[in-house]
């Protein structure tokens, strides 16, 4: 007898892609802020993602964090969803049991 494969929750999958993007945020704003410790008394040209980081990473961080709250909320919310998908139905239950005596009998 085949089981049904459980589909993916796409809520996950949109969750890691949020994780992943906040990570590079997070370590790109780190190293925007270790420069400019390392290089606080001489002068710096920034180039064009370490000044938008610098002017903007903070709002896109708590956006971030933001979705990665709210795709967790609805991924744990959607989870039943998913496993009644996976679960067969009755008839299909006996199609399969007919199936499967079919193979049996030949």
């Amino acid at each position: 007898m085949s089981k049904r494969k459980k589909p993916v929750n796409p809520f996950y999958v949109l969750l890691v892609l949020a994780g992943l993007t906040f990570l590079v945020t997070a370590c790109t704003y780190g190293v925007m802020s270790y420069r400019a410790v390392e290089m606080a008394g001489g002068s710096r040209e920034d180039d064009g993602l370490m000044r938008w980081i610098d002017d903007n990473g903070v709002m896109l961080m708590l956006a971030q964090v933001g979705f990665i709250g709210l795709f967790s909320v609805v991924a744990m919310a959607t989870d039943n969803y998913w496993d009644r998908l996976a679960k067969p139905t009755a008839a299909t239950a006996s199609q399969h049991k007919r199936e499967s005596n079919e193979g049996r009998a030949n």
